[in-house]
């Protein structure tokens, strides 16, 4: 774990967002309500993306760079896999603001790292994440940014979405098997 968190420069407490860096990921809705957490806020947080890059990051640095929080962005490309646990291990939250699901892998991942998560509230998405995670607007940078402190300020509100993500709890049902 130490060997990962110097690898790649974690900072203490931070929003973990795994995506690649393309327009319908919607970092820079995330950057904005950032933004408004390190102006209103002052909480003690940094986020880390991590994916791969066909063109688009170059923007989402800009992007960043504008609105004064670049210092406050650890922007990673593609990750091993044998080294993405760790990076999900660190963190606080999973965030996944992005405009396209429900088919995503990292909140399965975030909740076997026990991780609490917030997730789009996308057409369909509540039939299969349930009630394990705080779903946001992802056009909504004020109902991002109110989530994010709701999550990292109520330590009931994270072990609940934890508890609710556990495979024990029943978030994934049982398939029988066919002969």
């Amino acid at each position: 774990q130490k060997e990962i968190r110097e690898k790649y420069n974690l900072p203490k407490n931070y929003l973990f967002y795994p995506a690649m860096y393309l327009p319908h990921k919607n970092h820079r809705t995330l950057l904005d309500a950032f933004k408004i957490l390190k102006d209103k806020k002052k909480l003690d947080l940094k986020i880390v993306f991590c994916g791969n890059d066909i063109g688009y990051l170059k923007n989402i640095k800009s992007y960043a760079k504008n609105l004064n929080i670049r210092n406050d962005i650890n922007f990673l490309n593609f990750v091993e896999d044998d080294h993405l646990p760790y990076l999900y291990y660190d963190s606080s939250i999973l965030i996944m603001p992005s405009l396209i699901g429900p088919t995503n892998i990292p909140p399965w991942e975030a909740f076997k790292m026990q991780k609490p998560v917030i997730y789009s509230d996308l057409p369909g998405i509540k039939d299969v994440l349930k009630d394990a995670v705080l779903y946001i607007d992802p056009m909504s940078p004020d109902d991002i940014a109110e989530s994010i402190e709701k999550i990292f300020n109520d330590k009931e509100l994270q072990k609940r979405l934890i508890k609710n993500g556990t495979i024990s709890d029943g978030m994934i049902p049982k398939v029988e098997t066919c002969i």
